[in-house]
């Protein structure tokens, strides 16, 4: 693990691009996401598993162009997220390969990030239209399932955090308090990024929070960095980035 605080101090660090859309020039065909016995298209996750020499490569054409950080392909690496491909009992190994091929390309000229994405479900919105009140989750669960994953990627020498994407506030900080448990848990420290996203001009999260109130709430947790991701483009992110310049304590 290396501290990039020192770094940061010193000069504007350069973050890696889109995993998703890298593995979808390599036009993959349905073999590669199949491992003992499951199928598991759509999850590029299990490319740790089968295509390991892919991320290895998304990783070192990203080095190549310059990263600082490079971010380990766990974006949707969760017990609840790898349920939906029967993958919940391999999180283990999927999370530990991520942050091999990780390491092993960055060794000691870039950081690492962990990344822990959200999931396809909410606690601050309903699972089923018909039914407000239920929840399939509730926080507890995505706490355990967020621990689970922050205890591996520690474990897997990660430099940092990056809780990304978020759009539901409730489950980033299930997700932070996670990351948090997990440093306790192993007696280190490792700061944690989040990154928030915007569904449209209405500038607010798809749980209807805005800029604002996200920081606010997020204002109590001993965060590295705050930033934005994905949203509407990078054009539309100018006046949120701006805003959030002049407003957050990070």
């Amino acid at each position: 693990m290396n501290d990039i605080a020192p770094q940061v101090a010193r000069r504007v660090l350069l973050l890696d691009g889109a995993m998703g859309t890298m593995i979808q020039s390599h036009h993959l065909d349905e073999e590669a996401y199949r491992w003992q016995g499951i199928t598991a298209e759509g999850s590029s996750e299990i490319l740790n598993l089968t295509r390991p020499e892919v991320i290895a490569q998304i990783h070192r054409s990203y080095l190549e162009a310059g990263a600082d950080i490079i971010e380990t392909n766990t974006f949707c690496a969760n017990r609840i997220n790898l349920l939906e491909y029967g993958l919940e009992d391999h999180v283990d190994i999927i999370n530990r390969r991520a942050c091999r091929i990780a390491r092993e390309e960055a060794r000691d000229r870039a950081y690492v990030a962990g990344v822990m994405g959200p999931t396809n479900h909410a606690l601050s919105l309903a699972s089923k239209l018909e039914d407000p009140a239920f929840r399939r989750f509730d926080f507890n669960d995505f706490h355990a399932s967020y621990l689970e994953q922050a205890l591996l990627l520690i474990e897997g020498g990660v430099d940092l955090f990056l809780i990304e994407t978020v759009f539901d506030t409730l489950v980033a900080k299930s997700a932070i308090i996670a990351a948090l448990d997990a440093m306790e848990r192993l007696s280190v420290h490792v700061p944690i990024m989040v990154s928030v996203t915007f569904s449209d001009a209405s500038r607010r999260t798809l749980s209807g929070q805005s800029l604002a109130s996200f920081i606010e709430t997020m204002a109590p947790f001993p965060l590295f960095s705050l930033g934005l991701n994905c949203s509407t483009g990078p054009e539309e992110m100018i006046d949120l980035i701006q805003e959030m310049s002049e407003t957050s304590p990070f």
